[in-house]
């Protein structure tokens, strides 16, 4: 069965993967100026779009997930819901990027050390400007 751990005063599922956590989170707390953090703790932090009002003929659009990294019980998992909606994000991306996705929104990383996690800001940064595209996201670039 499985038994959370204590990490930084905070139950979490795998303290081993905390340094991994802060690797996978760093480039997400970049964007924070154009983000709304929705949920702060050891292991878990979440960011959401801001709410758009309806001005000039737009309609209002409501706060919505953009990304979460979360320590899972074998691995930190990186959700967005930008890569569910348009997948062409990962079009331009290294394939050792592709080689972390799962799913239809998710990455999956085991390593604090991975290539990988060198390519996670140019994710951000090409979902960012999938939600401006897509008129989710209208503040300009930090």
């Amino acid at each position: 069965m499985f038994k959370p751990s204590l990490f930084l005063g905070i139950f979490v599922k795998n303290p081993e993967l905390a340094v991994l956590w802060f690797r996978l989170t760093e480039p997400l707390t970049k964007l924070a100026p154009l983000l709304i953090m929705v949920k702060d703790e050891p292991g878990y932090h979440r960011y959401e779009t801001p709410r758009r009002s309806g001005i000039n003929g737009l309609r209002t659009l409501p706060q919505r997930p953009f990304a979460a990294t979360v320590v899972q019980k074998k691995h930190v998992g990186l959700y967005m819901m930008a890569l569910y909606e348009d997948p062409s994000i990962m079009n331009n991306m290294p394939q050792i990027l592709h080689e972390r996705w799962k799913g239809k929104a998710s990455l999956k990383f085991t390593d604090e050390d991975d290539p990988a996690l060198e390519y996670v800001q140019l994710l951000f940064e090409a979902a960012i400007e999938s939600c401006r595209r897509r008129g989710i996201l209208s503040t300009p670039s930090p």
